[in-house]
């Protein structure tokens, strides 16, 4: 499957005036050309997710990175680049929902609260990186 798309996507994000909805249309198209997931995650768009399966654990790992960048900026007195820094972690709350049953959840931070609800299990957190084990 293909989709066919009427301007660069990634070169808008990437230009001068970034949306949120670059990054959402990106996305969009990625899911809809992509086969169904075993395990999908639903977070605010600044929350980033990478999904492992340790098959000889029986379990996935979701790690979850939030961080509320800003776009760097570049001094006019040096030309040095000035890179904001992140003062404390944002809360954020992602879902994850699984196509099969699992046992039990649990973050990795001692901070989060995690729930399980039927097929999906949901975190909130305000670490900067957090990971949700989920046993099968």
């Amino acid at each position: 499957m293909t989709a066919y798309v009427p301007f660069s996507a990634e070169a808008a994000y990437l230009s001068d005036f970034p949306l949120p909805e670059h990054r959402v249309f990106i996305r969009n198209v990625v899911r809809h050309l992509s086969p169904p997931m075993a395990v999908r995650v639903e977070a605010p768009l600044n929350v980033e997710s990478v999904i492992t399966l340790d098959r000889a654990r029986r379990h996935y790992i979701i790690h979850l990175v939030g961080f509320m960048a800003v776009r760097d900026g570049q001094s006019r007195m040096n030309r040095e680049t000035l890179i904001a820094p992140m003062e404390e972690g944002w809360k954020y709350t992602a879902r994850v929902f699984l196509d099969s049953p699992f046992k039990r959840a649990r973050a990795a931070s001692t901070s989060a609260r995690v729930q399980s609800k039927g097929s999906s299990v949901e975190i909130e957190t305000s670490e900067v990186h957090d990971a949700l084990i989920i046993e099968l």
